[in-house]
């Protein structure tokens, strides 16, 4: 998956173009991130429309987590084959598609059929945002601040979304939170095929990791699956045997990557320190992050019984910070990588 920085050829694009072309990136990275995390807001209303017990109510998010997290590297790859733009197209028409499907579910079960869905959207949507912003800017200050607003984008996500998901769903209902997104969609295809430079195809060159694909697809799930549902009925044989077979599946992957000469993930990537510690402090800041606000919303509504607009009170300013600190330190991209 290209999301490092690629040595190629700038491409003739006008100044105003790209920065337009940036914004549609934007747009599709905002609908991602909003459905992760500004969702939590909205999930009391969602458990008393569709009747949602309190152990089945967190798969409207972990459907959602699964199927991205378990399919980001594959979308990824996907994209580097197929054409970045195209796939960013497929995967904003899918997302916003799928959007519309989850506002209109009538049960519990439909909704977290879309989500899942909507989670494969968004793992192809997910890479090729980052991926399109580092090919259309040049390594450099401009490519540096590029990142920065792309950051601050996926930061923003989260508290703006927390706002206007308090604010939709008190006025509108939730599922008008859903059909936000497809305003957003509609920018992003519409500037996206406009603006987007169109890449190389690289499949009739490269092969396609197969095994490394299912292996590494399937453990994510297994993990993230066997994590989700540890705390509802604890650490079981069940779980345990998840777990053990999500590393196991982990572990053959990493096997894999290092004899395929079409790796999912270049060997150079993890050669590269700062890289490695990103990605464990990634793990580490996303698990505490995604978590704590979920919980955060289920203890504001079934301890305190706040309304959805003191809820948003008390979940948006920890997302603040994250707002503007990747603006605010754009230049450390150059130095630290």
């Amino acid at each position: 998956m290209n999301v490092i920085a690629e040595k190629k050829q700038a491409l003739p694009q006008t100044r105003n173009g790209k920065w337009l072309a940036l914004a549609a990136l934007m747009a599709a990275q905002f609908m991602v991130v909003i459905d992760i995390v500004g969702l939590n807001v909205a999930l009391p209303s969602i458990q008393h429309s569709l009747h949602f017990s309190n152990s089945s109510l967190e798969w409207v998010m972990s459907a959602y987590q699964i199927s991205f997290g378990g399919c980001l590297l594959l979308g990824g790859r996907i994209a580097d084959l197929f054409g970045r733009k195209r796939m960013f197209l497929i995967g904003a028409a899918a997302f916003a598609t799928t959007s519309f499907l989850c506002g209109l579910a009538p049960t519990a079960l439909l909704l977290i059929l879309f989500r899942a869905v909507q989670g494969l959207a968004a793992a192809i949507l997910s890479p090729t945002s980052l991926s399109s912003v580092t090919r259309m800017f040049p390594e450099g200050r401009e490519r540096n601040i590029a990142l920065g607003i792309w950051g601050a984008v996926f930061g923003a996500g989260g508290a703006i979304g927390s706002l206007l998901s308090g604010l939709i769903t008190t006025t509108l209902g939730w599922q008008w939170f859903f059909f936000l997104n497809l305003p957003l969609g509609f920018f992003a295809l519409l500037i996206g095929m406009k603006l987007l430079p169109a890449d190389p195809v690289a499949g009739k060159q490269q092969g396609f990791d197969i095994a490394g694909a299912a292996t590494v697809s399937v453990g994510s799930g297994l993990l993230l699956y066997a994590l989700s549902t540890v705390s509802g009925s604890g650490l079981n044989w069940n779980v345990s045997f998840l777990l053990a077979a999500g590393l196991i599946l982990w572990g053959t992957f990493i096997l894999i990557q290092r004899k395929t000469p079409f790796p999912l993930v270049p060997k150079v990537v993890m050669r590269i320190a700062t890289m490695r510690v990103g990605v464990v402090i990634g793990v580490l800041a996303g698990s505490y992050h995604f978590s704590m606000f979920f919980l955060l919303t289920l203890i504001c509504k079934k301890c305190c019984n706040y309304r959805p607009s003191r809820r948003l009170s008390a979940i948006w300013p920890p997302r603040c910070p994250r707002s503007y600190a990747p603006i605010c330190r754009h230049d450390s991209f150059g130095a630290l990588g």
